[in-house]
Parts: C-alpha cells; sequence; structure tokens
C-alpha cells in the first residue's frame, strides 16, 4: 500500500526447499532491478527512518479505499513482514496445527507492538490494541470472500 513497500509473490510451493528457492530468486531479480537505477532494498521490519506521515500511498482502488475505511491506522501501518499461507487438505489436521501456533500468537503480538520506532514524540500507537489488528485483517480479508 505504502510506495516505500515491495511486495513479491512465489508461486505455490510444495516444500520449503521450494519455498526458499523462489524466495532467493525473486530477491536477486528485485535487487538487480533495483541496482540499475542506483537503489538498494533492504529487509527491515518498519521504515529505518522516516515518519509514516511522509510515506506516499500507492495510488489505486483498493488502497483508497482502505484509507479511506481505515484512515489513520491504515496510514499510519508502515510495517513491513513475510507472511505465508500454508495449505492442509485434512481439516482435522489443519485444526490440530493452528492449535499449536496458537500458543505463539501472545508473544508474536507482544514482539509486534513494541517496535523501536513507534516510540517517537508524538506517536498514539505504541500499543496497536488487538480490535485495531482484527479491524485490519476483518477489512483486509472480507473483501476477499
Amino acid at each position: 500500500m505504502h510506495q516505500s513497500v515491495v511486495e513479491l509473490g512465489t508461486e505455490i510451493c510444495q516444500s520449503v526447499v521450494d519455498a526458499r528457492a523462489h524466495v532467493v530468486e525473486l530477491r536477486s531479480r528485485l535487487a538487480e532491478l533495483a541496482g540499475r537505477s542506483g537503489l538498494k532494498i533492504a529487509s527491515v521490519g518498519t521504515h529505518p527512518f522516516s515518519h509514516w506521515r511522509d510515506q506516499l500511498i500507492t495510488q489505486g482502488e483498493r488502497y483508497q479505499e482502505i484509507v479511506k475505511d481505515m484512515q489513520q491506522l491504515a496510514r499510519a501501518n508502515l510495517i513491513f513482514g513475510l507472511h505465508v499461507h500454508v495449505g492442509i487438505a485434512d481439516r482435522e489436521m489443519a485444526i490440530h496445527v493452528m492449535n499449536q501456533a496458537r500458543y505463539f500468537l501472545p508473544h508474536i503480538y507482544a514482539l509486534s507492538v513494541n517496535s523501536p520506532f513507534l516510540g517517537r514524540p508524538g506517536h498514539r500507537l505504541e500499543r496497536l490494541s488487538t480490535q485495531g489488528v482484527r479491524a485490519l485483517s476483518a477489512h483486509r480479508y472480507s473483501r476477499r470472500l
């Protein structure tokens, strides 16, 4: 959504080795393209030095709708990351895996709200509530159903 973010997507992968190969290839090609323009690519959790208010939003109906609906919460969500979609054919196994993963959610959430970049003077989202996270997630996925 922010112009300072590059989003890459792999093909459907059958293994971790396959996924790694795809990611290495995509990142290598991206670094090569950026280098042609004298730019460097950094893999970080959030923009390392710029304030979110200074970031430009990518033009496009989808992004404009998100900003219209979510307002400051969407604009200030200047975080970068990696997300992985995992397909599990067996429904019982999927429930078992998610129940096991659920243990780690509080830990991941605790890490996500304690970014050193969020503590800047005047920043009001030091502790993004679970309701805010749910609102972002609900908005993102409700459009795809």
